[in-house]
């Protein structure tokens, strides 16, 4: 596990008391970095806070399409070494499917 610096990493300050956050070794499935990818602050923060303690719960976005959802996610998890499986879902899903 390593620890990395919130403000030195994404260029931000929180507003909550979160400035660290533990990441693993890097795994096979962790996506690339885009360094051309811009985060929202806003989002940004929501997800690292969750990212920093899940707790085991899934946490679930929601937005347009196209709104960037996806691509936030894939980008935080090469920032932070994290694993990612990306399932797409549609109205036919069900949750067999996804087990």
């Amino acid at each position: 596990m390593a620890i990395i610096n919130i403000k030195d990493v994404f260029g931000i300050t929180p507003e909550s008391d979160l400035v660290s956050i533990q990441t693993p070794e890097k795994a096979s499935d962790v996506p690339p970095v885009n360094s051309g990818y811009v985060f929202q602050k806003e989002s940004l923060e929501d997800l690292l806070m969750y990212m920093a303690d899940p707790a085991g719960d899934g946490m679930m976005l929601t937005g347009p399409a196209g709104c960037g959802k996806t691509s936030a996610v894939i980008n935080l998890c090469g920032y932070l070494n994290w694993g990612l499986t990306q399932v797409t879902v549609g109205s036919r899903t069900e949750a067999a499917d996804l087990i």
